[in-house]
């Protein structure tokens, strides 16, 4: 998670190099410019101007320290107001300090008297121009620390998310198993102790795939199969079981989404009928497509698959989970055949992508 604030700018060993060629750029320009306005030759004045060009960067570094870094996260009215007030001891400070010098080295003011108004307005050009570079730097900076906050907040929130939908899956999961499990133990202890058995490997692997978004469908396919040993305990011959697997066992898929279709499939389609019926679970990938698809021979739902969604926990439960990992890469679809039946199918991008 990043901190909550921007931070700080600083001063790096590449911050110097780019401001260091800046001025360097800034020195030839301006000895190229004078070259050609007035015909000197091209160096004759480069010493002293990279000598001035110097002093520019270094009464920089105050301005700097003051408006980027002190002034940072203030507004902008606060920044423009230290600009307002800082600007002309800029230009008061580099005049003087140039003058000084081009008396020194040779021995005449820094320009005639009549241009003493256009040089002072070239310190604040120059003064404007880097101040206002530095700005958007740092608008850049702050706006991709923004968005890689906005992705890191967004992250946190999907696992906050997904963490509330599993607390909510595991103990309606673990509510159905204790109750066949129960109703298995006073007919065979034995069996009961080998489905708890069976119970815990479920548990085990329930918490530890929570912190994980996907898992392999063959790791899918073993909670399944666990779950389906106490269910087949509980309802004998009444439960069929074809599977088609095989072909899909490598692909990833979120933990605990083809478990509760498969609860589904058989506490509200085939355990209420007396002859119960056939359960069939699949998976087919394809280049860009894993499909999951969970469908019974047992009761029709009663006209509306609409209203059968609304009311089923479980249902509405993957579907949010679809949504929060892959958006619109990924859906929840459900029918109900004439001939009877229900049928889920889950249409997951190949490969468990997701963002």
């Amino acid at each position: 998670m990043t901190q909550a604030l921007p931070p700080l700018p600083r001063i790096t060993p590449r911050g110097v190099l780019l401001t260091a060629a800046g001025w360097l750029l800034y020195t030839v320009l301006f000895e190229i410019y004078f070259a050609v306005m007035l015909g000197a030759p091209f160096g004759a004045s480069l010493p002293g101007r990279a000598i001035g060009s110097a002093w520019l960067a270094l009464y920089s570094v105050p301005v700097w320290l003051v408006v980027i870094r002190g002034l940072d996260r203030s507004a902008w009215g606060w920044r423009v107001l230290a600009h307002a007030g800082l600007c002309p001891l800029y230009v008061a400070a580099n005049w003087y300090t140039m003058d000084l010098i081009s008396r020194r080295m040779y021995g005449a003011p820094i320009v005639p008297a009549d241009l003493v108004i256009w040089q002072l307005l070239g310190f604040v050009f120059t003064y404007m121009v880097q101040f206002g570079l530095f700005h958007i730097v740092r608008a850049g900076q702050k706006l991709r620390w923004r968005e890689r906050r906005q992705a890191a907040l967004e992250r946190l929130l999907r696992e906050q998310q997904l963490a509330v939908l599993r607390s909510q899956l595991n103990p309606h999961f673990l509510f159905n198993s204790l109750n066949t499990i129960s109703a298995v133990l006073g007919q065979d202890a034995e069996k009961a102790r080998r489905l708890i058995a069976r119970l815990g490997d479920v548990l085990r692997y329930a918490v530890d795939s929570v912190e994980r978004d996907t898992v392999s469908l063959a790791e899918e396919w073993a909670l399944t199969r666990s779950h389906l040993e106490v269910e087949q305990a509980r309802l004998g011959e009444r439960l069929e079981v074809q599977a088609e697997m095989a072909g899909a066992l490598a692909c990833q898929v979120p933990p605990m989404i083809l478990q509760p279709l498969v609860e589904n499939a058989i506490v509200h389609g085939i355990a209420p009928l007396p002859d119960g019926g056939q359960l069939r679970v699949s998976a087919e990938q394809t280049p860009d497509r894993v499909v999951l698809t969970v469908s019974n021979t047992g009761a029709a739902v009663a006209g509306d698959v609409a209203l059968w969604e609304s009311r089923g926990t479980a249902l509405r439960n993957i579907r949010t989970r679809l949504r929060t990992l892959y958006g619109d890469g990924a859906d929840l679809r459900l029918s109900s055949p004439a001939a009877g039946g229900f049928e889920a199918v889950v249409r997951l991008p190949a490969g468990g992508s997701h963002d």
